[in-house]
């Protein structure tokens, strides 16, 4: 992403700068970037993550919600960003949707590396979420948060002009909704926590054991009930009629995804603003939709765009309303 950077005009404050007020305030704020912690953490704390460990897109999508929104991530950032298993997120802004990939992983190890356990974190959010209502934020002696036209960047301290510390935002600020859950089974554990673990496994290992016996004599008992139910259902006794039920099943199972995958493929058509869908309905492979749009002449964006992986049965304009018959094998 090339960003284009401006100078800003808030009020720049001159004072000592004191290292451990860059990461902690009275509301057990941290803002974690990736340069090491040299102070102990000792209570519990949320943590606000500088955009080095997270992509983020502004995106315009047909949905109005943002649990609609995080299933569209993937493909968004589909080639764009380094190869790896990456977690999504979705923030509403606006009639935009900011959308986030993240690598679980990496975050959890990172924060681990800097000397903060699982069990001391109440929240973790992003730079974007917390910091979007301030220009420019100086992070350390080198580094600046900017906003520019809406995304929060790292930036060097040499090109913003005017500032104010990230201390005097973390004694302030109030954390949105919009916390970010992290699997916390990827961190170092603690000690506590180890031997808690330990002793989850070894009561498992002995409950294995224990009801071992029991379940050799419940065996026989199983597989006469077993019959009882292919006899009171008239279920087949061979493999091979078996066999050919699943098929049936997985032959519905496979249709099925391919259904998924073309309404995925219909509502990623990119739509111009003030443009939505009226109406969606499908029935044996094919869809009838209605479209609401800017302009008549819009009609062959629509044809081209849906002639690339649907079959077009029919295309009607009616002044601003598009209604069509689309199709796929």
């Amino acid at each position: 992403m090339i960003l284009k950077i401006k100078r800003l005009t808030t009020l720049k404050l001159k004072f000592d700068f004191d290292v451990k007020k860059l990461f902690q305030s009275k509301n057990k704020l941290i803002f974690l970037d990736k340069q090491p912690i040299s102070f102990p953490i000792e209570d519990k704390c949320d943590i606000i993550l500088s955009p080095a460990f997270y992509w983020i897109k502004k995106e315009k999508l047909p949905v109005k919600y943002e649990y609609q929104a995080k299933p569209f991530a993937e493909s968004i950032f589909d080639g764009t960003i380094p190869t790896g298993t990456y977690n999504y997120f979705a923030v509403k802004h606006e009639n935009e949707f900011l959308m986030f990939a993240y690598d679980d992983s990496y975050i959890l190890n990172k924060i681990s590396e800097l000397g903060i356990k699982s069990s001391q974190i109440d929240n973790i959010y992003f730079a974007q979420t917390e910091f979007l209502n301030y220009s420019a934020i100086r992070i350390n002696h080198h580094e600046a948060l900017l906003n520019n036209d809406g995304i929060i960047v790292n930036v060097p301290i040499e090109l913003v002009d005017e500032y104010i510390d990230i201390y005097d935002v973390l004694k302030n600020i109030k954390p949105s909704k919009h916390s970010v859950a992290l699997s916390r089974f990827s961190q170092i554990l603690d000690e506590k926590s180890f031997n808690t673990i330990l002793v989850i496994i070894f009561l498992l290992i002995l409950s294995v054991f224990a009801n071992y016996y029991i379940l050799k004599q419940e065996q026989k008992k199983q597989l006469l009930e077993s019959q009882k139910i292919y006899e009171l259902n008239n279920l087949p006794t061979s493999s091979f009629q078996i066999e050919s039920i699943i098929g049936s099943l997985k032959s519905v199972s496979k249709e099925q995804i391919k259904t998924r995958e073309m309404t995925k493929e219909l509502f990623s058509t990119q739509l111009n603003s003030n443009e939505y869908f009226l109406k969606t309905e499908f029935k044996n492979k094919r869809f009838n939709i209605k479209i609401f749009m800017n302009e008549p002449k819009r009609a062959e964006y629509f044809k081209e765009q849906f002639g690339k992986k649907f079959k077009i049965y029919s295309m009607k304009v009616n002044d601003n309303i598009l209604n069509t018959e689309l199709g796929y094998e």
